[in-house]
């Protein structure tokens, strides 16, 4: 029954997730600072550091007043283990299922399948 689970698993190739490096992708947003952020919210350019949680970079905006990080408006938005993307981001590429992926980097299949339409989103966004 196993193999015919597998069957069933949708085939994650290079073609899913293309040649768009999502490696980097995940690093240009860790990377990008307050001085060219605008706010998600109202689009304004006026923010300002605003304290650092779960080892990212709050800012606020001066217009709006609303507090955001560099992952708000994000596929990436609101997911956990940061540490273990960039190596899920690879079983990925590898085409591995869900379940091999998700003890591959240590998560729970449940969180590996969240991930995956995370990442899938990446992939489909026009701005990458």
């Amino acid at each position: 029954m196993k193999s015919n689970e597998s069957a069933k698993q949708p085939n994650v190739t290079n073609e899913t997730i293309k040649e768009q490096d999502l490696i980097n992708y995940v690093a240009d947003v860790f990377d990008s600072v307050g001085n060219n952020k605008a706010c998600p919210h109202c689009n304004s350019m006026s923010v300002f550091k605003w304290g650092i949680r779960n080892n990212l970079q709050r800012y606020k905006c001066k217009t709006c007043n609303k507090s955001f990080n560099t992952l708000t408006a994000t596929p990436l938005a609101n997911l956990r283990k940061k540490e273990s993307w960039i190596k899920y981001a690879e079983c990925l590429r590898e085409g591995l299922s869900i379940r091999k992926a998700a003890a591959k980097c240590g998560i729970h299949r449940n969180t590996s399948h969240r991930w995956r339409h995370r990442f899938r989103k990446i992939n489909s966004e026009e701005t990458i």
